[in-house]
């Protein structure tokens, strides 16, 4: 959770409101990063327990993108989101 935080915080600062979007290179930017800042805030607690790599890393980081996109795409195709994103 306290890896959302950074992220929320600069999105004030923006003033973009909780739970819209923002559009143009801010909304591709901050939509990137509200997918991966979690994996950032678990590596931050994983990097004392599990020897990471930069592969290890990045595939951590790729594997969250993704996932969550697609159950994000499914959560909307099921109508229990409201949005796609």
């Amino acid at each position: 959770m306290l890896g959302e935080l950074p992220n929320s915080f600069i999105k004030r600062r923006l003033e973009i409101a909780p739970g819209s979007h923002s559009r143009g290179w801010k909304g591709a930017v901050f939509h990137v990063v509200d997918q991966i800042d979690v994996v950032a805030g678990a590596w931050l607690v994983l990097w004392w327990f599990v020897p990471a790599n930069g592969a290890l890393v990045l595939a951590s980081v790729a594997f969250v993108f993704v996932t969550h996109q697609m159950v994000t795409a499914a959560g909307y195709a099921l109508g229990m989101r409201k949005t796609w994103r």
